[in-house]
């Protein structure tokens, strides 16, 4: 009898969980293929990691949102595409935004996981990101692992108690990496962007310059994309927008078209290394470019280097293309072992 009882009462309702989360997952998957369509490149077959054994994890702070992101949906498949090299089975992948982590299926998904991982991205500055603090919380309430990576990290001072939740920390660029470790993350890695890794996972072809087509983006500080509009406008060149707006970038297809690009925004920052498009990049709301620009011995690179933005129309920039070539590869190399140290700390705690 309690045998017939175990089997009703707790296998049912676990494997309907499970059937449900399968479901949740395969829609979430089609969705952002379908937001993405015909503009991306196709991503490289990869079958399951061979020699893997198959771990569980859940995704936590999907970025991908309605109104497309360039950048973040880039980092979101290349982080699936990671963990499917890898054979790390994702049970679920969570906007932080729309979850409440004390939620009873929140921590049933957990239950059934081996590790956390935590996307990072541009979230954890000035105090914000309550949310990926609190998924970390419950992880570790159920004694999983929690991994912190592909992250920001820039005047948290009342969030740096929390560092210790984490099992292993992984930051985009130098300026984070001397800032979490000054906050106590002794420990912390540089790894960087995920966006990066688009050199290994799709396939296209870097570009060809032809210094002849000029484009603009926003930046996340409105008074500074008002600023690049009325440039734009003088001299007569297009002007994009990463989301929110009927002239938005949509693919890695359209940034190709361009010879030169000025932006504010990071990810086109590093998806114009990947493509080798010369481009000079401004801060926005934290440090992140800077960061990215002198690892890739790239400051000369600055927006704010030039007082004429003819200087950089007209600048030779083949060391552009020649760093930011090095960069992307050391970057690929450097996120496959960070993956590869995410399964070894999972697996010696099994």
């Amino acid at each position: 009898m309690n045998c017939f009882k175990f089997f009703f009462v707790k296998l049912i309702p676990i494997a309907k969980y499970r059937r449900e989360l399968r479901k949740k997952l395969k829609d979430n998957s089609k969705k952002s293929v379908l937001t993405a369509n015909l503009y991306f490149p196709k991503m490289k077959k990869i079958s399951s990691g061979k020699g893997y054994k198959k771990l569980n994890v859940v995704i936590v702070n999907d970025t991908r949102r309605e109104d497309f992101h360039l950048g973040c949906y880039t980092v979101m498949n290349n982080l699936e595409f990671l963990c499917k090299k890898y054979n790390l089975n994702i049970i679920d992948s969570i906007q932080n935004i729309k979850q409440d982590f004390n939620d009873d299926n929140y921590k049933k998904t957990i239950e059934l996981s081996d590790a956390v991982i935590i996307n990072g991205e541009g979230t954890l500055h000035d105090n914000y990101g309550e949310g990926i603090y609190k998924a970390a919380q419950v992880a570790k309430e159920t004694n999983k692992k929690v991994f912190l990576i592909n992250s920001v990290w820039q005047n948290n001072s009342d969030k740096k108690g929390m560092l210790d939740l984490f099992d292993l920390i992984s930051v985009r660029e130098s300026n984070s990496l001397s800032e979490v470790q000054n906050d106590g993350a002794k420990d912390a890695i540089l790894t960087p962007d995920l966006s990066l890794y688009t050199r290994e996972s799709y396939d296209f072809k870097t570009k060809n310059i032809n210094n002849n087509k000029i484009m603009f983006t926003d930046n996340v500080l409105r008074n500074k994309t008002a600023d690049y509009k009325k440039i734009a406008d003088s001299m007569n060149v297009d002007m994009l927008y990463m989301q929110k707006h009927k002239d938005y970038i949509d693919s890695f297809k359209q940034l190709a078209k361009y010879d030169k690009i000025i932006t504010g925004r990071f990810h086109v920052l590093c998806l114009s290394m990947v493509l080798g498009i010369p481009t000079i990049a401004e801060e926005s709301n934290t440090h992140k470019v800077n960061g990215v620009l002198k690892d890739s011995g790239l400051l000369d690179y600055s927006y704010s280097n030039y007082s004429n933005i003819e200087e950089f129309i007209n600048k030779d920039c083949l060391d552009f293309i020649n760093k930011s070539s090095v960069y992307v590869n050391n970057a690929i190399k450097s996120i496959d072992n960070l993956f590869k140290e995410i399964r070894r700390i999972v697996e010696k705690s099994s």
